[in-house]
């Protein structure tokens, strides 16, 4: 039997890993895809933005591409892809599942057309991947999804590769934030607090990877404190990366516009390579975070700059605390988030499916 796995326009190298660990199911992963508008143009790209998966963009020639596979796989249900992927499964009687990763009643259920999108793929999906338990109750239960066709399965990460370092080698404390340049990510309050931390532990430095609208805020910043600004680090390099710092930080925030909530942290891959990576983690109540990173690490309550101030204080003076977390997120990782095992009981509940 043979798999086909969409991932839209830019997929990431983790999930092309995730599938590669399928041992009874022959994957075809479909990158690299013409994309072209549903009508005569993307909005998203024409009012100045960047596309991505919320554009209006289909893949050229998909019918084909799923002519000779059994079972067809596409994530999240607003997108467009996600219900021409629908759509096809269910012309050609191909079982469809959707990986879904939103853990909140998102707006686009009721936002034209994207709100088309959401039926079309709910209607036509057979079995929901839920990438954690927030996503299957506070989403897919909102929209009367039976629970027999929703499998609650947590994501992976390759403890071979993302491993604590045996020893440390550097003097005084790195900190640690990776992931997108943005507001949401609660890098703003990083900032803010980091001279103040900086005053009290002389030895203190910040490392950054990422990209976004924040860039150049970050490299001003590093002129004038001890921030280690890398840019975007690649899939490969990142391991290294945790194993050089001591602390990884994410005050993650929702994200509202017009009074309406549009985001929130779902799964982290971040978190994820943090806890394999042996660090503890100083995060906010967001989302599913809570659910991830479980009660042992230090969670504050969304833009509160003085708890994350404490909390990262706490840290910063008690490396036998550090090390505590650190060991108890290694044993969390290779509990629940295993890489292999998550991809085999992904496998197993596809083929039960069918």
């Amino acid at each position: 039997m043979r798999i086909g796995v969409l991932r839209g326009l830019r997929p990431r190298e983790s999930q092309r890993e995730f599938f590669s660990c399928f041992k009874k199911l022959e994957v075809r992963f479909l990158s690299n895809l013409e994309f072209t508008p549903w009508f005569l143009f993307d909005p998203i790209k024409l009012f100045g933005g960047k596309s991505d998966h919320r554009s209006w963009l289909k893949p050229a020639d998909l019918e084909k591409h799923l002519r000779d596979v059994d079972v067809v796989n596409t994530f999240e249900l607003m997108y467009f892809f996600s219900s021409q992927a629908a759509c096809l499964a269910k012309k050609h009687k191909k079982l469809m599942t959707t990986t879904v990763w939103t853990s909140f009643p998102h707006p686009s259920w009721f936002i034209p057309p994207y709100s088309l999108n959401v039926r079309k793929t709910l209607k036509w999906t057979d079995l929901f991947l839920a990438k954690s338990n927030r996503a299957a109750e506070n989403y897919l239960r909102f929209f009367k999804v039976p629970a027999g066709k929703i499998k609650v399965i947590y994501p992976g990460v390759d403890l071979k590769r993302f491993y604590p370092v045996e020893e440390k080698t550097w003097q005084g404390v790195r900190l640690l934030f990776s992931g997108q340049l943005v507001e949401s990510k609660g890098l703003e309050d990083i900032l803010a607090v980091f001279p103040k931390l900086c005053k009290r532990f002389p030895d203190l430095t910040l490392w950054i990877c990422g990209q976004g609208v924040m860039e150049k805020k970050v490299k001003q910043a590093s002129r004038q404190w001890p921030i280690k600004y890398l840019g975007k680090v690649s899939y490969l390099d990142m391991p290294e990366v945790y194993r050089l710092v001591d602390i990884f930080v994410m005050p993650s925030k929702d994200v509202y516009h017009w009074g309406v909530k549009f985001g929130e942290e779902f799964f982290s891959y971040a978190l994820l390579e943090s806890m394999a990576s042996g660090l503890p983690i100083v995060a906010s109540r967001c989302g599913g975070i809570k659910e991830e990173i479980g009660k042992e690490n230090l969670l504050i309550e969304q833009e509160s700059r003085e708890e994350l101030y404490k909390a990262l204080t706490s840290l910063v003076a008690e490396p036998a605390r550090r090390r505590e977390l650190g060991e108890k997120n290694r044993r969390r990782a290779e509990k629940l988030f295993d890489l292999g095992k998550q991809a085999r009981k992904t496998e197993e509940a596809i083929l039960k499916a069918r």
